[in-house]
């Protein structure tokens, strides 16, 4: 380094001076600036150049010497710094190429991972496509063993089915096999059943003949005698009389031998009590039919002989109460008297022939509300005739003709049919109550004295008449017919000041009976 002092230009040196100050300064700014190659050869150059002119003044030589050391040190400092940064610039350079072949590397590996990652991918989707392959082997496998299984299920179908239908061919071959052996029982049981119904309706012909002519017979002579008695011009009514007063001493021994010892004894009572609303009840739930008719009997039946096994006080009070039941019902039905009436006197007889001892009960308790069934009459003027004739009272007042007579009338309905149902072979018993007692009924009518005669005693033979007229044409022919004509003419002429309604009706059915030709009872056969 070259160092040109010129004394003789002291502005000079301190333009030096001032630019080395500078440079100096620049330097010595911040130690860890950055200098390039030109930067350190531009301070080389400067200090090179750098020339001080020798000067007179010596007081400031040694300034310039210290200047100049602090130059060269700076200088090497510069050489310091610019190695230094020769050696940064490298590590930086070296930092950045480890970098670029690192990203160079990363970009390898990137690569290489992108090709792992296909080749992964690859992988994935071949063992997805062989998993596919498979799923699809199993389920056509799967298909194959069900198509199989399926093919089995039909076959074992199809064999039970020809089992089935072999067996069912079996059996219809056994079916018929015994069809045919049952045909031939059952021909050969009709055969004998034939056989046996013609004998029976041979046997069964004779029978009813027989009872035909036993009871025409019957009836012959019962008319013959009423004929008698009505040719004479009367009835003896000391006998109907008697008849009356037999059946009012009977009514009273019933409250005297039976009511009052069964009300003494309360266990007694209480079981009597329960045949009463027994009997009550069937006979409020019996109807128009045959089937009902049969039931109630069957079940009327059972009762009065659960009561006959408990003793005879026992049994005489449920026959009692069930007379008197039997007539209150019909009683209460008069405005259904031959719906009510025909009903009630079958299930009425059929008990009477299982039990004979009910038949006093149901007459005593008949005569006593209807006294007329036997031809009875007194007068009505007294208190005591009315109650004899079976007028009822209420409040002190006593009923009206109107409603005496409807309820004579539902009653002797009642007593008709019982003389006229027919019991069948079957039952192989008599009647208990034949139809002799409607010829005694209407021949004692026909003759009751005049004066005795009421509105009720033409609505009792109209009634009568309704109900019974075939039966007794039938069972007495000519005799009856005569009966029937006097009654619709001759009697109903003798009461004609009195214009009783009863009397008109009951000539009514004597004039359609003489327009038609034919009587025509005023009920049907049950159902």
């Amino acid at each position: 380094m070259r160092i040109v002092v010129d004394s003789d230009s002291d502005s000079d040196f301190d333009d030096t001076l001032n630019a080395r100050r500078r440079l100096l300064a620049e330097l010595s700014q911040d130690g860890n600036m950055s200098f390039g190659a030109t930067s350190v050869e531009k301070v080389g150059n400067l200090l090179d150049e750098l020339v001080l002119t020798p000067e007179p003044v010596q007081r400031r030589y040694e300034d310039h010497l210290a200047d100049v050391a602090h130059v060269e040190q700076l200088r090497d400092d510069v050489n310091s710094r610019s190695m230094k940064m020769c050696s940064q610039v490298d590590e930086s350079q070296q930092s950045r190429e480890q970098k670029r072949l690192q990203r160079l590397q990363e970009i390898r590996l990137g690569k290489q991972r992108a090709k792992e990652i296909a080749q992964e991918k690859e992988r994935i989707a071949a063992e997805l496509e062989r998993q596919k392959r498979e799923k699809e082997r199993l389920e056509l496998e799967k298909q194959e063993e069900a198509r199989r299984a399926e093919q089995r299920r039909l076959d074992e179908q199809a064999a039970k089915l020809r089992a089935e239908r072999d067996r069912q061919e079996a059996e219809r071959a056994a079916q018929e096999a015994e069809k045919q052996r049952l045909d031939a029982e059952k021909q050969a049981r009709a055969k004998a059943e034939q056989e046996a119904k013609e004998a029976a309706e041979k046997a069964k012909e004779k029978a009813e003949q027989e009872a035909k002519e036993a009871a025409e017979k019957q009836a012959k002579e019962a008319a013959e005698k009423a004929s008698q008695a009505s040719a004479q011009g009367f009835t003896n009514l000391d006998d109907v009389n008697k008849e009356f007063a037999h059946y009012k001493d009977l009514i009273a021994s019933y409250k005297r031998d039976l009511v009052a010892p069964v009300s003494a004894q309360p266990a007694v009572k209480a079981g009597c009590f329960a045949y009463k609303t027994k009997i009550k009840t069937k006979l409020g739930q019996l109807t128009y039919t045959k089937e009902k008719v049969v039931r109630t009997r069957a079940e009327l039946r059972t009762l009065f002989g659960e009561s006959k096994a408990q003793g005879d006080l026992v049994y005489r009070w449920t026959l009692n109460y069930y007379a008197k039941a039997m007539v209150s019902h019909a009683e209460s039905q008069a405005h259904l008297a031959v719906q009510t009436a025909v009903p009630l006197a079958m299930v009425t007889i059929l008990l009477w022939s299982d039990y004979p001892e009910l038949g006093e009960f149901v007459i005593a308790r008949l005569v006593k509300k209807c006294p007329q069934v036997i031809g009875y009459g007194c007068s009505i003027e007294t208190e005591e005739g009315r109650i004899r004739m079976g007028y009822k009272r209420e409040d002190g007042r006593w009923e009206t003709q109107e409603a005496y007579s409807e309820r004579i009338s539902a009653m002797t309905a009642v007593f008709a049919a019982l003389t006229q149902t027919k019991l069948g072979v079957k039952e192989n018993i008599k009647h208990p109550y034949p139809i002799k007692h409607s010829w005694v009924f209407i021949a004692r009518q026909l003759n009751k004295p005049t004066e005795l005669l009421l509105n009720a005693d033409y609505a009792a033979v109209a009634s009568w008449w309704d109900i019974c007229c075939e039966r007794f044409q039938l069972a007495f022919g000519k005799q009856a017919n005569k009966v029937l004509h006097l009654a619709a003419n001759g009697w109903t002429a003798v009461s004609a000041q009195q214009k009783y309604p009863a009397a008109a009706r009951l000539h009514l059915l004597g004039e359609d009976w003489n327009s038609s030709g034919k009587l025509q009872q005023a009920w049907k056969p049950l159902a």
